[in-house]
């Protein structure tokens, strides 16, 4: 798998976050494994959702975007996200064919995932390992950052 030389760099500098903070962490490119994890992102977060008419195949964060999924949005998705426990969630991104594993990452912040990224990077997805709930990142500054907990907005 090819990223540009923008978003490599961008990996070294999460990666650099990461490993600061004692987070462990996997940097998945098998291409299949991430596929499979965004179309588990879609199943639990997506299930039962109209979406043929909110360009889900362009961004799936649209589900927010359209309010077909209630969320917690801007700086209160953040605070929310910072509270959660996060002992091990993947990082997904929606226009590149890697991904990371993490454990021990109740430390990790907004910062550490803004920090030196590339505009490619910018639409990006923390969920927990179950998909319980997810934290996403846009590159449009009137939309997101978005919050969900299955448990908050009683999706079980």
């Amino acid at each position: 798998m090819k990223l540009y030389k923008a978003a490599r760099k961008y990996r070294k500098k999460l990666e650099s976050n990461l490993s600061g903070k004692g987070i462990l962490f996997e940097h998945i490119l098998d291409c299949e494994q991430v596929a499979e994890l965004k179309n588990n992102w879609l199943a639990h977060f997506a299930e039962g959702i109209k979406t043929s008419d909110i360009y889900i195949d362009e961004f799936m964060w649209n589900i927010f975007s359209y309010k077909r999924l209630s969320c917690s949005a801007g700086d209160e998705a953040a605070a929310q996200f910072l509270l959660q426990a996060k002992t091990q969630c993947y990082i997904l991104f929606e226009h590149h064919k890697d991904a990371y594993y993490l454990e021990n990452a109740a430390s990790l912040t907004q910062d550490d995932l803004i920090d030196g990224i590339d505009f490619e990077s910018k639409d990006l997805y923390v969920v927990s390992k179950r998909f319980n709930w997810t934290y996403v990142l846009t590159h449009e500054s009137d939309c997101g950052p978005y919050y969900y907990h299955k448990k908050m907005f009683n999706k079980q």
